[in-house]
This record gives structure tokens, C-alpha cells and sequence, in this order.
């Protein structure tokens, strides 16, 4: 996994999502294309896709030293392929994700997919685990302002603050890969505060309505809204073992509460 430090500086993400605002479709939906091809990655169609009607697109980045099927396993099969198209990028390296190796590379398969694919461009969201949430943070701030929210599993803190956005912060009470690499935040306590400065997030929080549905009794997904928030933040302090016992996986209950926190922001 690569490391995080605090660098400072500031970056900017969020776009629109008001519920009353329309769609904006991408270049792509003029050519009716239900067959779509990127070169840094794959890209699953929702049911129904008929290349002319704007979906929502999710940009999911992998795991460090994993392919990059590893979101589609997980995710393809549940709410978010059934529904959103699914971009799945793959890293310059498989040993993880960094600004310098794959900004423009994400840059490139971004203009691909308004290109080809027909997508509502008011509705682009990341996700990312582990080392591809480290890179969703990098993104942010470098600047990026395409997102129009993010969902990071396992990322953490490279730099303060960025513009506002949406986000679902997914992090382990016991990381012990965020116990490593001197970043010590095995709770993710560090790793949610940029999200809350961001977002003008009091400290306050309420429980979460988000559907964390799917695991079992031994498991507690922790969720909560931040109160006061300029966009929503929720953050999952969840106690699911996974990834070799490690608390750094993905939990249980993601992709239904993946999927609960996007509708919501539709």
C-alpha cells in the first residue's frame, strides 16, 4: 500500500446535485453505442443501457496489487452495475496508484468514456479502495473538480482540504494497514477530517439512514451523517474484519450503502 502524508495545499471537486437538476449528457450519447472500450480499463453497461439515454457513471480504482476486476467482482453483480455504468481503471503499476504515474491516464479514459459512452455528466462519482482511495484524496487535492461525489474505502490524508463534495468515507475501527507506514490511524480519525473541513462539517454527527444491509450480527457498519455539512458526509467507522482479518477490506454492508448514498443525491 502506498503511504499518505499531510502536504498541505488545497484541491477542488463537487458538482451539482440538486435532484431538480437534468441531466447533461456527454458527447457520447449521439452515437447510440451500447458497445464501449477504453484503453486503461473496462467499462460494464447498466441494464437497459440503449447508448442514448444519460446514465450515472461510477470510476472505480483498485486496490494496490490487485487486478483490475477486483471493484467488478464485488460491485457488478449488486445495485450499482444494475443501474450506474461501471468504469473500472486500471493502475500504471499493480503495486498502487500515484499522481504522477495516473493523472493523466485517468484524464484520458475520463475523455474516453464522455466520448464514447452516453452518461449524465452531472452524475459522476469515485470509488476507490485502499490504494485507489488514496488516489481519489490525491485527485482532490490536485484539483480535481469532476466528482460529483466520492466514496473512498481505506483512503487517507494527504492534504487538508479541498472544494466541497458529497462523500460516503469508509473506513475500518482497527486498520492495520493504516496503522502502517507511519501514517498511525488505524480508527481512520485523521483520515475523515479533511472530508469534514471540506464540507464545513461540524464535529456533531446523527446515525445514518443509509441502507447497511447484508452483513451479519457481528458486524457493526457505524455509520453517521456529520451535521451542518455544506454537501453530505457520512463515515462508516465499520468493525468488518475482511481482507485477511485486517479491517481493511471492503465491508459487508458497501455496496448496498454505496448505492443507498448516490440515489440520495439524485
Amino acid at each position: 500500500m502506498s503511504g499518505g502524508g499531510d502536504t498541505g495545499g488545497s484541491g477542488g471537486s463537487g458538482g451539482t446535485n440538486d435532484p431538480g437538476t437534468p441531466p447533461d449528457p456527454s458527447a457520447g450519447c449521439g452515437s447510440g453505442s451500447t458497445n464501449i472500450s477504453i484503453s486503461n480499463g473496462m467499462v460494464e453497461t447498466p441494464d437497459g443501457y440503449d447508448g442514448s439515454t444519460p446514465v450515472p457513471v461510477v470510476f472505480g480504482f483498485h486496490a494496490a496489487n490487485n487486478e483490475v476486476t477486483q471493484l467488478r467482482d464485488r460491485f457488478q453483480s449488486g445495485p450499482l452495475g444494475d443501474k450506474y455504468l461501471m468504469v473500472y481503471l486500471a493502475a500504471q503499476n499493480k503495486s498502487g496508484w500515484t499522481i504522477q504515474n495516473d493523472q493523466q491516464r485517468f484524464n484520458a479514459a475520463y475523455a474516453e468514456v464522455m466520448e464514447k459512452a452516453c452518461v449524465d455528466r452531472n452524475r459522476v462519482y469515485a470509488l476507490g479502495h485502499s490504494s485507489g482511495a488514496q488516489f481519489i484524496v490525491q485527485l482532490l487535492c490536485a484539483g480535481e473538480d469532476r466528482f460529483d461525489a466520492v466514496v473512498p474505502i481505506a483512503s487517507s490524508v494527504y492534504c487538508n482540504s479541498w472544494k466541497a463534495v458529497p462523500t460516503l468515507n469508509i473506513h475500518g475501527t482497527n486498520d492495520q494497514e493504516r496503522k502502517a507506514y507511519g501514517l498511525n490511524d488505524g480508527d481512520g480519525s485523521k483520515d475523515i477530517v479533511p472530508y469534514r473541513t471540506s464540507n464545513g462539517c461540524s464535529a456533531s454527527s446523527v446515525p445514518s439512514g443509509i441502507d447497511t444491509a447484508g452483513c451479519p450480527g457481528t458486524v457493526t457498519p457505524g455509520c453517521v451523517d456529520f451535521q451542518g455539512c455544506s454537501e453530505p458526509v457520512t463515515w462508516c467507522n465499520h468493525n468488518d474484519p475482511q481482507y485477511g482479518n485486517s479491517n481493511h477490506g471492503i465491508p459487508c454492508f458497501a455496496s448496498a450503502a454505496i448505492f443507498d448514498f448516490l440515489e440520495n443525491l439524485q
